[in-house]
């Protein structure tokens, strides 16, 4: 037990001493770490990496293990990393395409003082349109503002999720835990999978929607064209669509809980109107609110 003890106070010593070491060198030097290299200062200029395309950028794949990720509207095409684990990343653009994948870290830290938020920005000029954006995150959120795609298929484990002023033909939404809020998101087809979150969409427009939340709600607010399918094992759906009444049909089931119509308490079921346009709503528990505009 003895010699646990001191072996616990000599790498004590040891790292207190590579702290003193790093604050000597400069603020530049928040932590140590251990990697298959051996024991390392970490370096918050050396956890930096950048670089501008010299072409233009259409598919973007993003494969990482823990950071957040911004898209950000600039002059050129480019990204910059910032993460204690730099070493681990692959990044490029080549040929059109905008890479960058993490591996599996094999370092882990021991002390760490660098607060800093690890970040992937990707930066996009104003007028540009992707043709494929693919992002595969454990863990950060994602914060995406002003995008043109065909295809936008994003797979999160845990984080929430911010996306603005978005057109695209197809975008799909894996999450396992956080929110997922959208404000002006235009999509021929939209499919969302939520485990545990909320899902809400201001100023939405869709023609083909699957939306699904195991626990959370889904709070929508626009144009639901063709077909919509709705369900929610515990939680509220709540819409509020353009139109009348009658330009939905629609198709109701709660197992338990309410069902207003436009502030009405109504019952569930289906009800054909002969429109263009289908509400499939299913509820295992918790309520279903709709609004018409007219």
């Amino acid at each position: 037990m003895k010699a646990l003890w001191k072996i616990a106070l000599v790498l004590l010593a040891g790292g207190l001493a590579f702290i003193a070491l790093g604050l000597s060198l400069g603020a530049n030097h928040r932590g140590l770490y251990i990697n298959k290299y051996g024991l390392n200062l970490s370096d918050e200029n050396m956890a930096t990496a950048k670089l501008t395309a010299t072409e233009k950028v259409t598919e973007i794949e993003i494969d990482i293990i823990s950071a957040n990720i911004h898209f950000i509207i600039a002059d050129d095409y480019g990204l910059e990393i910032y993460n204690n684990n730099i070493v681990n990343f692959e990044y490029s653009i080549n040929n059109g395409k905008l890479l960058v994948k993490e591996k599996e870290s094999l370092s882990f830290n021991i002390f760490n003082f660098n607060w800093k938020e690890e970040y992937v920005n990707i930066y996009l000029p104003q007028d540009a349109t992707i043709n494929s954006i693919v992002i595969r995150n454990t863990s950060g959120n994602l914060d995406a503002t002003a995008l043109k795609c065909e295809t936008l298929n994003v797979h999160q484990l845990s984080g929430n999720m911010k996306m603005s002023e978005i057109q695209a033909s197809s975008i799909t939404v894996y999450n396992t835990s956080g929110d997922v809020t959208l404000n002006q998101v235009v999509a021929e087809r939209f499919n969302i999978n939520i485990t545990s979150g909320n899902f809400r969409a201001l100023n939405f427009e869709t023609k083909d929607l699957k939306a699904k939340t195991l626990s959370g709600d889904i709070s929508i607010s626009g144009e639901l064209n063709g077909n919509s399918d709705i369900s929610v094992t515990s939680g509220r759906v709540v819409l509020e669509l353009a139109g009348a009444e009658q330009d939905y049909n629609r198709n109701i089931k709660v197992t338990s809980g309410s069902v207003k119509i436009n502030g009405k308490r109504d019952g569930a079921g289906h009800v054909d109107f002969k429109a263009a346009n289908s509400l499939d709503i299913s509820v295992t528990s918790g309520s279903v609110k709709l609004t018409f505009s007219k």
